[in-house]
């Protein structure tokens, strides 16, 4: 289940709780369409989330820069997570995540269902290209 940080606010411990106990693992998400935090408040959102209970924290925000998009990867470096930068300028976090931590990305097969979302045939060959092992 992937459950909002925000949105969810002082009872994301007990619905992280509950999803468990269910057996559901938990993907906790902030999603920032608007901009890029800093990287120390992309890292302390992540560890609010682990402290939650969380499985895997999951980052989503809209790049204004290039270095919007080298302060998410460096903030992906950093703990196991989701992450990706959005639009266009953040396209790139999407194929080259997995090189900073990243612990999965989303494609689309045909239409994209957010912004700077590419397509699963090129996606695959990148990662393909990069694969670390």
């Amino acid at each position: 289940i992937d459950i909002e940080f925000f949105t969810a606010g002082t009872d994301l411990p007990a619905l992280v709780q509950d999803a468990h106990t269910a057996g559901v693992k938990v993907v906790c998400s902030s999603h920032d369409f608007h901009k890029t935090p800093p990287k120390a408040e992309l890292v302390s959102r992540m560890v609010a989330m682990q402290q939650a209970g969380a499985d895997l924290p999951k980052l989503a925000v809209m790049p204004q820069s290039r270095a919007d998009v080298l302060e998410l990867l460096a903030a992906t470096a950093e703990t196991p997570v989701i992450t990706m930068s959005m639009g266009p300028l953040g396209a790139v976090s999407r194929l080259c995540g997995e090189a900073f931590g990243s612990a999965m990305t989303f494609a689309n097969p045909g239409t994209a269902s957010a912004p700077g979302q590419v397509g699963l045939d090129v996606v695959n060959a990148v990662l393909d290209s990069l694969r670390l092992s």
